[in-house]
């Protein structure tokens, strides 16, 4: 990313609002709501260049097209208060386009309806079978050894 490219980014910082990353191409597009679009952008390039982002046909139609064939769109500025409404009104314009199957603010709502997945009747069955579990020897040893790695390369990318 060009030095301009991140200081047009970090003016954006702490600025509310709905966006979208379009795909020139095809005309799809994801839409969104940030308290800060500019750290929320870094937070999907970063996602999207990993090939790790949430939004599965976002990451395949990006793995697809490639970075040049996609914007990233600011679509209206507006207060902390408004972002969720915003996104839907958004959202509901663009829903025949859009790489989001649901709203974010959909999935909110969906979330609260759900009951829990297991009941305690079902965890304590699964706690049981799990007790008296112990890894052999070898395997205590490799996994050992792939935590003090994980760590040390922590370590060292905190510069410690």
């Amino acid at each position: 990313m060009t030095e301009i490219n991140k200081q047009y980014w970090k003016k954006l910082n702490r600025i509310a609002g709905t966006y979208k990353i379009k795909n020139n191409l095809t005309q799809e597009q994801y839409v969104g709501s940030s308290k800060n679009i500019g750290a929320r952008w870094m937070v999907h390039l970063s996602l999207l260049e990993g090939n790790k982002h949430h939004n599965k046909n976002l990451q395949e139609s990006w793995n697809s097209y490639g970075i040049s064939s996609f914007s990233f769109i600011i679509n209206e500025i507006c207060s902390k208060k408004e972002l969720k409404q915003k996104e839907q009104e958004l959202w509901e314009l663009e829903k025949d386009l859009c790489f989001n199957v649901v709203s974010n603010f959909r999935k909110e709502y969906i979330k609260r309806e759900r009951k829990p997945h297991h009941t305690d009747e079902h965890k304590q069955k699964i706690s049981a079978t799990m007790k008296g579990r112990n890894h052999n020897e070898e395997t205590r040893k490799i996994m050992s050894e792939k935590k003090k790695e994980y760590w040390n390369k922590k370590r060292t990318l905190q510069g410690k």
